[in-house]
Order: structure tokens, then C-alpha cells, then sequence
């Protein structure tokens, strides 16, 4: 099963598969996307269809996963990404209490607007990626 777009996270999710594996699977895919040289309408498919609901912080992140990419590309994000299911009412923090100061200091405001204090979010090396295959 190859994981090219986020409605294919939730829904290999949904289905069993882990979630965190997913998201790398989707990850790589949009590395390769990104190394390829994609336009605009490669990077709008995989982040356009909205995601099943998954719940809580699993929506969050898909919700900060699409914005983020839409914005490191000049995208515009997707109108579902900003629904609020998408939101937590609560802070929630990855990697317990002793990780809250740097999670605070890391995480992307894509996330932070979420209630979503993951740390820095993979996808910053994409950004390199895509800047150093636009000049070959």
C-alpha cells in the first residue's frame, strides 16, 4: 500500500495500519514529489481530500501536516485542514511533561495554532530539498 496522500493516512488508519507509519509512508512520497520537481497540482492532490476523522490529536495533526506543506509551497490550504475537528480544545504535549519548555520553543505554528506541541515537524528538510533540485 503506497501512502501518497493524506485521505490515504486516515484511511489505512482507520483500517488498522499505524498511524505513524503512514504519515513516514506519505512523508517519503512527498520527498520523492518534491525531488521530482512536482507543479503545483502534484502537491495540491496529495493534500486537497479531506482525511476521515480519525479523532483528537490525529485530526490536529493532519489538519497542521496540510497547512504546513501548503504554505512551505505557496499553497493555498485546504479549506477541511481548517474545519474544527481539526483543533484541539486543549494543549497537548508529545513526550511528556519534562519535553513541554522545548516543544513550546519547536513546534511550527502550524501546529501551535492547533493546541499541537509536537516539537519541529519532519518536513523542514523538504524545504532544502526542493530548494537545491530547483537549481538543477
Amino acid at each position: 500500500m503506497a501512502t501518497s496522500t493524506l485521505a490515504q493516512v486516515a484511511q489505512f488508519t482507520s483500517e488498522g495500519s499505524d498511524y505513524a507509519s503512514n504519515v513516514k509512508e506519505f512523508i517519503d512520497a512527498l520527498a520523492v514529489a518534491l525531488r521530482d520537481k512536482p507543479d503545483n497540482a502534484s502537491l495540491v492532490a496529495m493534500i486537497e481530500d479531506e482525511p476521515a476523522e480519525l479523532g483528537g490529536v490525529f485530526d490536529a495533526h493532519l489538519g497542521g501536516l496540510a497547512e504546513y506543506i501548503a504554505d512551505r509551497n505557496g499553497l493555498p490550504c485546504p479549506a477541511w485542514a481548517n474545519k474544527p475537528n481539526r483543533f484541539l480544545s486543549r494543549p497537548f504535549f508529545m513526550g511528556g511533561a519534562r519535553a513541554h519548555r522545548m516543544l513550546l520553543t519547536t513546534t511550527t505554528y502550524c501546529m501551535r495554532r492547533r493546541n499541537l506541541f509536537c516539537g519541529r515537524v519532519s518536513l523542514d528538510s523538504l524545504r532544502a530539498t526542493k530548494a537545491s533540485t530547483q537549481g538543477a
